[in-house]
Formats: C-alpha cells, structure tokens, sequence
C-alpha cells in the first residue's frame, strides 16, 4: 500500500497530472452514467465545463505548494 503513496521518483508536475487526469476521468465517467439515467442527458459541454474547473484548481494548488516549497527550502525565510 505504501507504493501507492510514494511519489518520491516522480516530479511534482507529473503529480498535479495525474490528479488532473484522474479527475477528468471520474468527469467523463459521470457524463457517461448520466447517459443512461432518465430524465438526465450527457453533455460535452459539461465534460469541458469540467476540465476547466479541473485546471484552474490545479493550477491555484500548484502556485500555493510552489510558494510553501520555495519558503520551505529558503534558509533565509524566517519561519518564526
């Protein structure tokens, strides 16, 4: 299980990818699971409404983790 959650080798772009990946994947899903349920209908529209969503918060967390990794690693930041 600890494999699963050993990102070490991996960099941190490649990481924020496969959220992203994942996520739009579980968004395609959905659309496809909405095909089939009455009353409801798939949208491409809503798969990009999704991607959209799915970046912008990516991108929002990958600037923050920069930011805390950047003063993580600067000796010269006082972190008191």
């Amino acid at each position: 299980m600890r494999s699963l959650f050993h990102w070490e080798p991996i960099n941190s772009i490649t990481r924020f990818l496969v959220v992203g990946i994942i996520a739009l994947g579980v968004g395609i899903a959905d659309e496809i699971h909405q095909a089939y349920v009455p009353g409801r209908d798939a949208s491409v529209t809503d798969v990009l409404l999704d991607f959209i969503g799915i970046s912008l918060a990516l991108f929002i967390i990958f600037q923050r983790y920069k930011k805390t990794t950047r003063q993580h690693n600067d000796p010269t930041v006082s972190t008191t």
